[in-house]
């Protein structure tokens, strides 16, 4: 093949494929309250056999919320439910109580649902939902979270879309029904907590375009071609 038509070949090759996949979004929601009732028998929260009511505890779950990734994507006027079983991606649970802070990856797990409900405004219920159970990488430690809020006050809206790649914060107040659920399990024993909620965080990273494998090889042979043609055409 002739320089130029090398070059012809491997551009036009890298326009007709030339194309982006779209990175799995992840959704973080955090909460913030009063411990419930509760109790250590680790002492990963500092302390062993210590009952945990009445302390200051903030929890997080982060998960991959890809619809592609779940078993059900219902999605309606109204919610944006994702609910998967064991063929869903993990997600990441951190906690801290009294400033000792845990952090597990829940990578074989049974269960995961994650949903927004926007319908306060039409005499509805406006409701964040997520998490899930399973075990850690280590098979050692069996683990359950959960948060969730719900009002149906339209005077308490607290969600503004339905769309999982937002982000916002909602204060807690009386009308706003509301609770954290926290269990762990394993070779050390069991840690438990159930709160009440006075804040609730969601944060999420878009979606962003990254290019495909083989549209970066291809654009890759375009350049190259562009670097032939200017050797040769100098000569």
């Amino acid at each position: 093949m002739k320089p130029n038509a090398f070059v012809v070949a491997a551009v036009a090759a890298a326009g007709m494929f030339t194309g982006t996949v779209r990175a799995a979004p992840l959704w973080t929601v955090t909460t913030q309250g009063i411990i419930s009732s509760g109790f250590d028998t680790t002492g990963v929260f500092g302390v062993a056999k210590r009952d945990l009511a009445g302390l200051a505890y903030t929890q997080t779950i982060i998960a991959d919320v890809d619809p592609s990734r779940y078993h059900l994507h219902y999605q309606s006027a109204t919610e944006n439910n994702l609910y998967g079983t064991d063929e869903t991606p993990a997600f990441t649970l951190i906690d801290s109580v009294d400033g000792h802070t845990v952090r597990y990856e829940v990578t074989r797990h049974q269960e995961q649902q994650h949903y927004l409900v926007r319908a306060a405004l039409m005499g509805g219920q406006d409701a964040v939902s997520t998490g899930g159970f399973g075990w850690d990488a280590t098979d050692d430690n069996y683990l359950a979270a959960f948060a969730y809020a719900s009002t149906e006050s339209a005077a308490d809206s607290f969600v503004p879309t339905l769309d999982f790649g937002q982000s916002f914060t909602a204060f807690i107040g009386p009308e706003i029904s509301s609770f954290d659920r926290f269990y762990v399990t394993g070779t050390r024993g069991t840690v438990y907590f159930g709160g009440d909620v006075q804040v609730l965080e969601v944060v999420a990273s878009n979606s962003v375009d990254v290019p495909e494998p083989a549209s970066t090889a291809l654009f890759g042979a375009g350049l190259l071609g562009l670097i032939v043609l200017r050797r040769y055409g100098t000569r």
